[in-house]
């Protein structure tokens, strides 16, 4: 029995995640059972999310690598990678055959999947190398755009939770990283003053969107 172990588990679980974001899209748009899609979404980004936040640690970033040499690893490796190559290709086909905009399939948070998808891909192969604090700079780029889409996709679809969870992400990096970053208590309290401004200018800019009659919740 051959085990997923090591940094390969990492990959194998991120994969996964990137599969279920993009099977969450196929069973919308495919009818059936369309009420499930949203519960594949959000396992597949709960996960996608969890994993950016810990290699947007120092000592995290760079950290993964797979052996492939190792016939058992390269096998694992690349079965997912074609899982979630040909999953996504099947999503975005109707955009191929411009049988569907861009727009009505992809939102901001799918690009930074993608995105966290090619560069963990890369950082696997030994491509790129996102060591130390270059890494942490770039994950910690993915997760941030990931929040701010979060609370752009929320406040435009007067969705309630998903502004929340785009805030609370927001906080959870500004909170670590300050505590990595700074050391005086007077630039981490700069650093905390910015952020609360930020969020607070976000709930006085989600209860003026929900005065609007024409903005209607999907």
């Amino acid at each position: 029995m051959i085990e997923i172990e090591g940094d390969l588990a990492g990959i194998v679980v991120f994969f996964s995640a990137c599969m279920l974001i993009a099977v969450g899209l196929l069973v919308r748009r495919r009818g059936g059972f369309p009420q499930i899609g949203p519960v594949f979404s959000f396992i597949g980004f709960s996960i996608h999310i969890a994993v950016l936040f810990a290699l947007s640690f120092p000592h995290q970033s760079g950290s993964w690598s797979v052996h492939l040499d190792r016939f058992p690893q390269g096998l694992y490796f690349f079965a997912f990678t074609a899982g979630v190559a040909g999953l996504w290709a099947w999503a975005l086909w109707p955009i191929a055959g411009r049988r569907l905009e861009l727009n009505a399939t992809l939102q901001r948070e799918h690009l930074g999947m993608l995105l966290a998808f090619i560069l963990v891909f890369a950082q696997a192969l030994g491509v790129i190398r996102l060591v130390g604090w270059s890494g942490m700079a770039v994950f910690n780029i993915l997760i941030l755009y990931q929040a701010i889409a979060m609370i752009i996709a929320g406040c435009r679809d007067l969705s309630l939770k998903t502004t929340v969870a785009g805030c609370v992400l927001f906080s959870a990096v500004t909170l670590a990283r300050s505590t990595d970053l700074f050391v005086s208590l007077l630039a981490r309290s700069l650093v905390f003053f910015v952020a609360g401004a930020a969020l607070f200018s976000v709930g006085m800019y989600y209860s003026k969107a929900r005065k609007h009659p024409r903005r209607e919740k999907r």
